[in-house]
């Protein structure tokens, strides 16, 4: 099969990761695939991709990056002729819309967050040229609950390992910020942006400081700045929390991280599926997380973590604590997680339902 996806980055992501993880591994199986993206500065996951062996263009960039999006689009398209066509997130999808008549292809494309996120112009275009789709596919029951038309779910799925070995960079990760082997570590996998709202975690860690003095903890934030490091930074200082949360930076494979934590915190107020969130499950993490996008659907209360209303600061201070304070508990939701994970979020369930869209079967609900 000849199969194209088509994304607006290739950068630190969960929807750019799942791209990659399904190139990868459909190239493995035979398939001819190739993988197009717009923003030339949003390249981190291309390594890989090339490590691979899996054609990568960028196909954008620059002033004129819708322009020379249409374009290299075009030539692509021209050039692979391609029989399937998987485009992800808003843009990618109207722009392999516009095409699909003349190419012939048949077009999948994936939604990856709830409908009213997106910017109302973004909505209006992505609605009005969805009907050229011929499957609509979402990353999780949240994500289709939220859209105006049927999209099929296809929760999103990762390779789960028998064991977890500790990366170089895991090993490391305590001594390079100065966390001692016997601290608990909260670790937060998620880009530096507003949606991901790091600030309720901080103040949610210092309320929770505030009650267990002694206690050694320390709060992780993996991720690259988008535009909150500096006010987040400002926060613990103010909080008085600078020594205790660390702020790690970006990493291309930050699941290899998650051997270094003992719990893992997502307090979003916007998700899909986290691609983290199921990276941190198979690492056997408890997970502390907040009641949006398909993470309710994937966290059982109490059994495999704790799920918090979104922007609750005292849940989640108390939710911490609860963490905290119980190490039998964590271990007990972390067994439960990884259990979980590796019965219903598997990469191969994953590809084998992607498949059978790819090769015609009905995307109904």
């Amino acid at each position: 099969m000849r199969l194209l996806y088509f994304i607006k980055g290739l950068g630190l992501g969960g929807a750019e990761r799942h791209v990659v993880e399904c190139a990868k591994a459909l190239a493995a199986q035979g398939h001819d695939i190739r993988v197009a993206y717009v923003l030339d500065y949003k390249d981190a996951l291309v390594p890989e991709l090339d490590a691979d062996g899996v054609q990568v263009s960028c196909i954008g960039g620059g002033r004129l990056w819708p322009l020379r999006m249409l374009v290299g689009y075009f030539n692509i398209c021209r050039r692979f002729r391609p029989e399937v066509v998987h485009s992800h997130l808003p843009v990618p999808g109207i722009v392999s819309r516009v095409f699909k008549k003349l190419f012939g292809y048949r077009l999948v494309f994936t939604e990856h967050n709830v409908f009213d996120r997106l910017h109302p112009l973004t909505r209006r275009a992505h609605a009005a040229t969805r009907w050229l789709d011929d499957a609509a596919v979402s990353c999780s029951k949240a994500v289709a609950q939220s859209l105006p038309w049927s999209s099929k779910v296809i929760d999103n799925g990762i390779t789960v390992l028998a064991e977890q070995a500790k990366s170089d960079d895991a090993r490391a990760l305590r001594g390079t910020l100065g966390i001692a082997d016997d601290a608990l570590v909260f670790m937060c996998i998620a880009n530096l942006l507003p949606k991901k709202n790091h600030a309720l975690l901080i103040a949610a860690f210092d309320r929770a400081l505030k009650q267990s003095a002694e206690a050694d903890w320390h709060v992780v934030l993996v991720g690259q700045d988008a535009t909150e490091r500096a006010r987040l930074e400002q926060l613990c200082r103010e909080q008085g929390v600078e020594g205790r949360v660390h702020f790690y930076g970006a990493h291309p494979r930050a699941s290899e991280l998650l051997p270094s934590a003992d719990v893992f915190c997502l307090p979003s107020i916007q998700e899909g599926l986290p691609i983290s969130l199921l990276e941190a499950m198979s690492a056997g993490l408890p997970c502390l997380v907040t009641d949006v996008g398909g993470m309710p659907d994937v966290i059982e209360q109490g059994v495999s973590g704790l799920v918090v209303a979104s922007g609750d600061e005292d849940g989640y201070a108390d939710a911490v604590l609860r963490m905290g304070r119980h190490p039998a508990l964590r271990q007990q939701m972390g067994r439960a997680a990884l259990a979980r994970v590796k019965a219903n979020y598997s990469q191969e369930a994953m590809l084998e339902a992607l498949l059978a869209i790819y090769q015609g079967a009905p995307a109904g609900e």
